[in-house]
């Protein structure tokens, strides 16, 4: 009788060795993809934020416009016309507070 040892003895070990391989490159994959669907979801949520910080500075921007337009009795110089008061809305003075500035200059001290 012949003892045959090379090849049968191997068969069971490459078909180890493969399964092993296959699982490794699974688990390879499967590490890969959440990390590239992580990511993705940090540059949305990195984008948002930056969105958000960007119209929160611009409303910011846009209400200091809005409270310069709306000094009393002038404002400033280039405010679009619809965020100027309307001259309703202006509150004339006090009848003491015309007489003393109209009696000379007080504020030259």
């Amino acid at each position: 009788m012949e003892v045959d040892t090379g090849e049968s003895s191997r068969r069971p070990v490459t078909l180890v060795l493969a399964s092993a391989a296959a699982v490794g490159w699974l688990i390879a994959a499967t590490v890969w993809w959440q990390s590239s669907r992580t990511q993705s979801e940090l540059n949305d949520s990195l984008t948002a934020a930056e969105r958000a910080a960007f119209l929160r500075e611009a409303e910011r921007a846009d209400r200091q416009v809005r409270t310069l337009c709306m000094t009393w009795p002038t404002p400033a110089a280039g405010c679009p016309r619809r965020w100027r008061s309307p001259p309703t809305a202006w509150i004339s003075p006090p009848a003491w507070w015309w007489w003393y500035h109209l009696q000379g200059d007080h504020d030259a001290g």
